[in-house]
């Protein structure tokens, strides 16, 4: 239930589908019932070489001045936060 990718000196990326339980779904409201099936997609990432200045919804968390300001207290969880990451459209850069 799952892959890695790498690009030798580059990165490593490891994906695996993680089934949701039943305890899952009523600690985090999923609403799973017995006919349905839902997974988490797990992904794990080294990165072998980056410059000090990475950024974005991954990058941010490598960046050597990183603090992590994740709220586990929502009901959602985000990491940073939508300033960091808004754009004027859909395909703006």
């Amino acid at each position: 239930n799952g892959v890695l990718v790498a690009l030798d000196g580059r990165f490593k990326l490891r994906a695996n589908a993680v089934p949701i339980t039943a305890e899952d779904s009523r600690v985090h409201r999923y609403g799973v019932t017995g006919d349905d099936c839902l997974a988490h997609l797990d992904l794990a990432f080294k990165f072998d070489a980056l410059t000090g200045d990475v950024h974005g919804v991954v990058g941010q968390t490598y960046r050597s001045d990183y603090v992590n300001k994740f709220d586990v207290r929502e009901s959602m969880p985000t990491l940073g936060g939508d300033h960091s990451f808004a754009t004027s459209g859909l395909f703006a850069a």
